[in-house]
Order: structure tokens, then sequence, then C-alpha cells
């Protein structure tokens, strides 16, 4: 497996034209995200190379899933791989600023691993730069494009690291955008929680919390295996 294509089951990532690499994180979130057929329509906003979008298709077969990106590297990316799969029927690639866009149906679901990293050293490389960094994508244009296009009883699923993720989170609750699950990833068991997906609705419920560890011993846990395995080729 080497660095331009990344092998699942059920498809394949090529990375070739794309500064976007497929990530354990977002692997995580696209398994962890709860998905099915009551789905009919989906949005993946900065989609790369089209991971989450496949990885949503694999588990909602029958819904039309929108994936739109900024960068048309990673746009023509996705497209290629949309093609290659199995549901390249229900998946849209559009190259297209989102903040910009004028979308034409509502969503059941949104899910996006934004830009972050708000106050790092930003790459010299404009691509990478845009894949790591809010400089393209704010978090209040975020929260209010998600506002605008998700049905009155969808869900935002978001990956961001622990200190985004807790920015991200206050703009939502400011806008009626509310925190209900939350799941957090360590990469051992004694390392601290570095990322963050939460899952959000316009709907106020209590928070549930979860905690996953990637690896103990040197070795993938049993709760990783579970969550990963109707992806991973190898695990």
């Amino acid at each position: 497996m080497g660095n331009s294509v990344f092998q699942f089951k059920q498809f394949e990532i090529h990375q070739e034209r794309c500064a976007m690499k497929v990530t354990t994180d977002a692997c995580i979130q696209g398994a962890w995200t709860p998905t099915s057929d009551n789905e009919k329509n989906i949005l993946d906003i900065g989609t790369g190379t089209g991971l989450l979008a496949l990885m949503l298709a694999q588990k909602a077969n029958n819904s039309v899933i929108d994936a739109i990106e900024y960068d048309n590297n990673a746009a023509l990316q996705a497209k290629e791989n949309f093609e290659r799969s199995a549901w390249a029927p229900n998946l849209n690639a559009i190259h297209a600023d989102v903040t910009e866009y004028h979308f034409t149906r509502q969503y059941d679901m949104v899910i996006s691993n934004p830009p972050f990293f708000i106050d790092s050293l930003k790459n010299n490389s404009a691509a990478a730069t845009n894949a790591r960094h809010n400089a393209t994508l704010q978090f209040d244009d975020l929260v209010r494009i998600a506002i605008e296009v998700l049905a009155p009883e969808g869900v935002l699923s978001i990956l961001l690291p622990t200190n985004e993720f807790q920015i991200f989170t206050e703009i939502a609750a400011k806008n009626n955008l509310c925190l209900f699950r939350k799941l957090e990833i360590k990469h051992t068991p004694t390392s601290a929680v570095k990322r963050c997906v939460g899952l959000f609705a316009t709907k106020k419920t209590d928070c549930q919390i979860e905690v996953l560890t990637i690896k103990e011993k040197e070795e993938y846990t049993d709760a990783f295996k579970r969550l990963l395995t109707p992806y991973y080729l190898y695990l």
C-alpha cells in the first residue's frame, strides 16, 4: 500500500493530485458517524480525496451524497475516486467555495473534517495550508452553512483537534446548534485527547461522551478494530 493509493475493503482512495491525505482520525470519524439509508441526502464539506463521502456511501447505499471541495486538484481527485467506486451514481463531486455555493436541497446529514489549527504556524504550501488551517473556511461560516442546509432533524458531524473543537462547540451553541454526542480520540491509554468528533443538532439534549483509544502496547485496541474492520483491508 503506497502513499498515493490507500486501499479499503470496498473502495480505494487515490491521492496523487491532493495535499489532503487520508488520516486515521478521519477514518474514525467516517466509521463512527451513525449513518443509514434513512439519510436520503448527505453533504460532505471539504471532501478532499472523498474519503468521508465514500465511507458514508458504504453505510448508506441509497443516499445521495454531495461532496464539495474548494481546491481544484482535490475536487478532481475526489471525482476520480467516486467514479472508481460502486456508488458512483450517488456521489457528486462539486468544485466550489462552500461559502458562496447555492445549495438547492436540504440535507439529513452534513459531515466535515474542516481546516483547523487556528493559531499554529502555517505551511509555505498554499494547498497544505488550506488543508490544515481555517484560512479558507471560518468556523462561523461552517456553522451558518450547516444551519442553512440541514433538514429540521438533520445532524452535523465534525472532526477537530481538542482546542478547536471547544471553540467550534461554543460558536455552534450561540447559534442553537447543540452538541449531543462526542467521541474523544486518544492514541494510547495514557496520552491526552488530541481529536474529537462531535454530532450536533438543533434539538438540545444532554451530551453523551465516549472515548476511543487507538493503540495499547503497540497493538490496535479491540474497540478500534471493531469500529474500523468494516473498512480497513488490513487490521
